[in-house]
């Protein structure tokens, strides 16, 4: 049978539970860090894609933003945004961010089955190199749902998988449904573990999961149907075309766990401009140096994670062919479509679920502390990142106090910013100068009848009858 070939032999722990103490410190450390993010994203301003969200919102409702994707939560959030003319779309990005830290907690508790309650877990959990990208555009917060409900739902099959009583087979079977369906109205990055979710439950208890998991699977049949011929163009050639080319798949794995696990900003690497000046190229080579260590924790710990065949090891390693299905998975349909830093995003619990694994068998005394080192260095550069695209999308600091705190360090990014080699997704947007005010509102060359705030913090569009 196929799904024995997928599923047979795997193992599939139950969910570890957390005392508060864990919670609550991953939560908290979670939030800082968003709001770390914040100071510098309240800068940024609506551009690009971020249009294509709030163009259906202002011009065609619900019916017309189907016909952009099919994330009707991220629409959820915009026109609560658009009724209160506050970026509400910000609280979904932080308790989807919160939630998914102390998800991935629990995910890693479970598959390492070390439930001790330590800094270097909440740290790797609470801290990102790329957290900047799925959080601050309303264009990408649909990315935080996605990342937050998906994994709820991974925890979700888990434990459904383990329940023992009908009645607890019945009410895990929906609530896996219900998370499914809710992974589904977020973003098309969660097909793949929809998918892989519900043939799991299938394959272990066919009559108990049949009728959420089937109703599931059409959900998903119905989703994918209605995309491929309303939304996405998958022609060869075009933005999102479909790759048949297994070479592309291998890269876009090697890509996606560099990105979400590297310690170099990407918003420096990927645009040619780590050599602008002293301030990137100490950020370059201080992120190169904690990668390359980064790289050897984990050669020589999973190295003798594998050869070491004694009893607290066989748990750590039974858990590795979960985690590489999960992180296949959670890679589909971007797999075959398009390579990208956000969707990256999506896979970061089970990579730092690896992670984890080879710090617990790493025969170093000294690695626990090195993963404290590596989530401070994954913080720096979300956060280089985070002032790359927010200058790049038309931030400039006054002459005032302002100034004092920040020109210091914008302004070196601001000379990367502008001595980019390559084009590469939002970090390349060049959004200075291009807007003109008039009034209160703030116009884009190319949605002059869209007035906008000065920055993302300071309101939210609304349309107007002449500019």
């Amino acid at each position: 049978m196929i799904l024995d070939r997928f599923f047979g032999g795997l193992q599939t722990p139950p969910p570890a539970s957390l005392d508060r103490s864990q919670w609550t410190r991953c939560a908290a450390l979670s939030a800082a860090i968003w709001l770390l993010h914040l100071f510098m994203a309240r800068h940024s301003q609506y551009v690009t894609d971020d249009f294509n969200v709030i163009g259906a919102l202002l011009d065609g409702g619900l019916w017309q933003f189907f016909h952009h994707a099919v994330r009707p939560i991220e629409y959820l959030a915009a026109w609560l945004s658009l009724q209160a003319q506050w970026p509400l779309w910000l609280l979904f990005s932080l308790v989807a961010s919160v939630i998914a830290a102390v998800a991935t907690l629990v995910f890693i508790n479970t598959v390492t089955a070390d439930h001790s309650a330590q800094w270097w877990k909440i740290t790797l959990c609470a801290a990102s190199p790329i957290a900047a990208l799925p959080g601050f555009q309303i264009d990408t917060v649909s990315q935080s749902l996605a990342n937050m409900f998906s994994l709820l739902l991974v925890l979700a099959t888990l434990g459904a998988a383990h329940a023992t009583d009908a009645a607890t087979t019945r009410r895990r079977g929906w609530l896996t449904f219900a998370l499914g369906a809710a992974c589904l109205m977020s973003k098309e990055t969660s097909y793949g573990l929809v998918l892989g979710c519900a043939l799991l439950l299938l394959y272990r208890d066919r009559k108990s999961f049949a009728i959420p998991m089937v109703g599931l699977l059409v959900l998903l049949v119905a989703t994918v149907t209605w995309s491929r011929f309303n939304t996405f163009d998958i022609t060869p050639g075009a933005h999102y075309g479909i790759k048949a080319n297994p070479f592309y798949w291998l890269f876009t794995i090697a890509y996606s766990s560099y990105v979400a696990i590297s310690t170099i900003p990407s918003s420096l690497a990927l645009t040619g401009s780590a050599w602008s000046n002293g301030l990137t190229i100490a950020l370059t080579i201080a992120g190169g140096i904690a990668f390359a260590g980064l790289l050897v924790l984990l050669a020589f710990s999973l190295r003798a994670l594998l050869r070491n065949t004694a009893a607290p090891t066989t748990g750590l390693r039974q858990a590795l062919p979960l985690l590489a299905l999960l992180l296949l998975a959670s890679l589909t349909p971007a797999l075959f479509f398009k390579a990208g830093e956000l969707y990256a995003t999506h896979a970061q619990p089970y990579l730092k679920a690896l992670l984890a694994i080879a710090i617990l068998a790493s025969p170093w005394r000294h690695a626990r502390r090195a993963a404290v080192a590596l989530s401070l260095m994954w913080v720096l550069a979300s956060f280089t990142n985070m002032t790359f695209y927010a200058i790049s999308s038309g931030y400039t600091y006054s002459a005032g106090k302002e100034a004092l705190t920040e020109s210091a360090w914008t302004r070196d990014m601001r000379q990367a910013v502008d001595n980019q080699k390559r084009v590469y997704s939002v970090y390349s947007v060049i959004n200075i100068g291009q807007n003109y005010q008039r009034g209160s509102c703030v116009f884009d060359p190319w949605t002059y009848q869209i007035c906008l705030p000065a920055d993302i913090m300071s309101g939210f569009p609304y349309r107007i009858a002449t500019p």
